[in-house]
């Protein structure tokens, strides 16, 4: 399986690697790539400790993605990737890819046959206290409204405040990618909603049972089927608007 293709979002993306095998992984020497998400997920392959000199093929626009895609966020399968490649008029990917989409990857990890396997993502570690994503992505239409009030927003600072922690604020015009995943995994509090960030948070609290996670969605679906996207067993919390 020398040519993986991925779809979903950059969170997607990191639970469905740390469930791939060892000899998965080390047979890698393509990626595709058909998501809006390729930017950032770019950005993420080049920390990953054996895929950051592979070529990377971006399949779909984000912009093609939103038009032609039946769910109009994101493709779920190859499948899917080559129906709407024929109504787009593009290249189809090449044969030989196998499918690491969230359909195909995610159904095996609901039946017992993807276990947790570790990351092979590098990323950095900046030290803080608290490290909050308040705000779903801008392309993530869908679930705005899993996002903190600005009330909630207010209080968490308040805290931080109150008990002089540092916090430091995640998202697109606040921090860098290599800021967004280094406060990340170096915060010793992670309070965000269900996004990239969390599953990232939720993967580093594996190795240091000590950091706290706080996640918000108000998503039904994720929030029974959450197992499928975090890690196991590290969570600290997990609440919507529904479950409080």
């Amino acid at each position: 399986m020398n040519k993986i293709l991925f779809t979903g979002g950059l969170g997607d993306i990191l639970a469905v690697e740390a469930r791939m095998t060892d000899t998965e992984k080390y047979a890698v020497r393509e990626i595709y790539l058909a998501t809006p998400g390729a930017k950032f997920i770019r950005q993420a392959l080049s920390y990953h400790h054996l895929w950051s000199k592979y070529p990377i093929t971006e399949v779909l626009t984000r912009e093609q993605i939103f038009q032609y895609s039946p769910s109009k966020y994101c493709i779920h399968s190859l499948n899917e990737l080559i129906n709407t490649c024929q109504i787009a008029r593009v290249r189809i990917p090449p044969n030989g890819v196998v499918d690491m989409g969230i359909v195909r990857i995610f159904s095996e990890i609901r039946s017992g046959r993807r276990p947790w396997n570790q990351s092979g993502f590098a990323f950095p570690r900046y030290k803080c206290d608290i490290a909050c994503d308040f705000t779903t992505t801008s392309g993530d239409h869908r679930i705005q409204n899993r996002n903190f009030t600005e009330p909630e927003i207010i209080k968490i600072k308040e805290y931080a405040d109150k008990n002089k922690l540092s916090l430091i604020e995640l998202g697109e015009g606040k921090t860098t990618f290599d800021e967004y995943v280094g406060y990340v995994n170096g915060c010793r509090e992670f309070i965000g909603v269900d996004s990239a960030a969390s599953i990232l948070a939720v993967m580093d609290k594996v190795t240091f049972p000590e950091k706290k996670v706080f996640i918000r969605s108000n998503n039904p679906a994720w929030y029974a089927h959450r197992m499928e996207w975090y890690s196991p067993g590290a969570m600290d919390f997990f609440f919507g608007k529904e479950y409080n």
